[in-house]
C-alpha cells in the first residue's frame, strides 16, 4: 500500500515551540549540575541530623503519648522502601491535613516517626495511650479512614461564593454533553448506508432533541458574550487605564489582551491540530474503510487558518478539525468585543449604535442568506448550508451581542426588576418553556424558505433571550428549585 507523504509546515512551529521548552529544561540541567557538590554536602549534613534524631527517638519510652499537634517528620533514605513494603508506613505517608482531621494527623505523624525509629510499638501496629492500653488500626478508632465520614466530605455541596454565577457551569454541562449525544447522530450520518432511513428518524418529533442540538451552541455564545461584557465592565481600574491611555497605550493594552488570549488557546490549539494529521494519516495508510474525511488532507493544506482562527470564513468542507469552527468564532468574537468596549469606555453613544447596527445587520444577513440559498428546515440541508450559516460568525453573532447587552443592562442598572416571588418563579419556568419550545420548534419541515428562515431566526433570538433571562437573575442571586 502506497503511504502518501505531504509536507506539513506546522510541525515545525510545534517542533520549535517544543525545541524552546526543551533548551529551558536542559539549561535548567546544566546549572543545577554546577551545584551539585553544595547538594551532596547537604545531604551529608541531612545524614547526621537523621542520626541524632534517630538517636533521640530510640531513647524514648515504649509508651508514647498521642499529641494533638504535629511534630516534626524525620526523613530518612528508607521512606521509599517503606512505603512500598510497609501498609501502616504507606498509610502514614498519604494522609495529609487536608484530608484527615488535626488528631488524625498528629497520630499517624507519631507513628511515622516510631517506624523509623524502630520502635516495637509502631513496628507491631500498636500505639500505647495513657488513657488507652492499645489502639488498632481500624476504622473505629482512626477517623481518617471513616469511609461515611469520607463520603460525605468528597459529595459535600458547597454554597457558591458572591463572584460565582451558580446556573453557569450547570448549563454548560448539560448543554456540552448534549451536544455530544447529537454528534453521534452526527458523525453516523457519514458511516451508515441507508442515510435516508437515518434522517427519517432524525426529524421525527421525539428525535427533536437531537436534531435540534446544534442550537446549543448558542448557549455558549451568549454565555460568553456575557463573561466578556461582565468581566471588562467590572474591573475598574482597568477602565480607568483606557479612559487615562492615549490611543497608542490603548492599542497596546488591547493587544496585550488579545495575546493573552492566544497564548491559551494557540499552543494546545497546535498541538490538538497536529495530533489529528498524523492520527488520520495513519488511520488512512493503514484502515480498511473509507475514510470520509482525511483531516491529514486538510491539515496540510490550511493548517494556517487555524493558527489564525479564521478556518470559519471558508468553506466548511476544507476546513482542518472542522469541529474547532466555534473555537474561530470565540476569538473573533472576542477581537470585536473588546474593541468596541474599549471604545465605549471614551464614546459610549457610538458603541451603542454600532451594537444596535450590528443586531438588526446579523438577522438581516441572515435572511438574506436564507432567501437566497432557499434554506429549508432538514437535517441534511444543515450540512449543505454549514459555510453559509452555521459556521458564518455574521450569522453566530446574534447570540453574543444579547449576551454583551444583557450584561451592560446588568452593571449599568437599566432596567430594575423588583418581582414578587410567585412572578419570579413564573418567569423562569416561562424562560424554560421557551428554551424547549425553540428546540422543538422545527418539527415541522415542510415549509418555504421565507417561513423556514423566519421560524430559524427567531427560534435562535428567544432562544437567546431565555438564556439571557437565566443568567441575569442568577446573577442576581434568584433562581427556582431546577437552576
Amino acid at each position: 500500500m502506497e503511504i502518501r507523504r505531504t509536507s506539513r509546515p506546522y510541525l515545525l512551529v510545534l517542533l520549535m515551540l517544543l525545541g524552546l521548552w526543551l533548551g529551558s529544561v536542559l539549561a535548567k540541567g546544566a546549572s543545577n549540575q554546577s551545584t551539585s557538590q553544595t547538594w551532596q554536602h547537604q545531604q551529608q549534613q541531612q545524614q547526621q541530623r537523621y542520626q541524632s534524631q534517630l538517636n533521640e527517638s530510640q531513647s524514648q519510652p515504649e509508651e508514647l503519648e498521642i499529641l494533638e499537634t504535629t511534630s516534626a517528620v524525620v526523613s530518612s533514605p528508607h521512606e521509599t522502601h517503606l512505603t512500598r513494603t510497609s501498609v501502616i508506613f504507606g498509610l502514614t505517608k498519604v494522609a495529609n491535613e487536608s484530608s484527615v482531621s488535626q488528631k488524625c494527623h498528629a497520630q499517624l505523624r507519631q507513628v511515622q516517626r516510631g517506624i523509623l525509629g524502630k520502635q516495637p510499638w509502631a513496628m507491631k501496629g500498636k500505639w500505647k495511650n495513657p488513657s488507652q492500653n492499645i489502639i488498632v488500626i481500624k476504622q473505629k478508632k482512626i477517623p481518617c479512614w471513616d469511609v461515611p465520614a469520607n463520603w460525605a466530605k468528597i459529595f459535600a455541596v458547597r454554597e457558591n461564593s458572591p463572584n460565582e454565577i451558580p446556573l453557569m457551569n450547570g448549563l454548560r454541562s448539560v448543554c456540552a454533553i448534549w451536544i455530544m449525544v447529537f454528534h453521534v447522530v452526527w458523525f453516523m450520518y457519514f458511516t451508515v448506508h441507508n442515510k435516508t432511513v437515518l434522517i427519517s428518524y432524525a426529524e421525527q418529533a421525539f428525535f427533536q432533541y437531537v436534531s435540534s442540538a446544534p442550537l446549543l451552541v448558542d448557549v455558549f455564545f451568549t454565555i460568553s458574550g456575557f463573561l466578556q461584557t461582565f468581566n471588562f465592565l467590572r474591573n475598574s481600574q482597568q477602565l480607568e487605564a483606557v479612559r487615562r491611555n492615549s490611543f497608542v497605550g490603548n492599542l497596546k493594552l488591547f493587544g496585550k489582551l488579545l495575546f493573552h488570549r492566544y497564548l491559551r488557546l494557540g499552543p494546545l490549539y497546535l498541538v490538538v491540530m497536529a495530533t489529528v494529521d498524523l492520527v488520520y494519516a495513519y488511520i488512512g495508510d493503514v484502515s480498511v474503510y473509507h475514510i470520509n474525511e482525511r483531516f491529514d488532507e486538510m491539515c496540510s493544506k490550511h493548517w494556517w487558518r487555524n493558527l489564525l482562527f479564521i478556518q470559519n470564513l471558508f468553506d466548511h468542507r476544507d476546513m482542518c478539525a472542522n469541529w474547532s469552527w466555534s473555537l474561530a468564532c470565540e476569538m473573533q468574537f472576542f477581537i470585536l468585543a473588546n474593541a468596541l468596549l474599549f471604545l465605549y469606555v471614551k464614546y459610549p453613544k457610538i458603541v451603542k449604535a454600532l451594537v444596535a447596527s450590528s443586531f438588526v445587520a446579523t438577522i438581516a444577513w441572515s435572511y438574506s442568506i436564507g432567501l437566497s440559498i432557499k434554506f429549508q428546515l432538514s437535517f441534511d440541508a444543515a450540512f449543505a448550508t454549514g459555510t453559509e450559516i452555521y459556521t458564518s460568525p455574521f450569522v453566530r453573532v446574534l447570540p453574543y451581542i444579547l449576551g454583551a447587552a444583557t450584561a451592560w443592562l446588568f452593571l449599568e442598572n437599566r432596567i430594575q426588576l423588583e418581582i414578587s416571588e410567585p412572578k419570579e418563579r413564573f418567569c423562569w419556568h416561562l424562560a424554560l418553556l421557551v428554551f424547549f419550545a425553540c428546540i422543538y420548534s422545527t418539527v415541522k419541515r415542510d415549509l418555504g424558505p421565507l417561513m423556514a428562515i423566519t421560524l430559524f431566526v427567531m427560534g435562535r433570538l428567544f432562544f437567546s433571550l431565555s438564556v439571557c433571562w437565566m443568567i441575569a437573575r442568577s446573577c442576581s442571586g434568584r433562581g427556582v428549585w431546577w437552576s
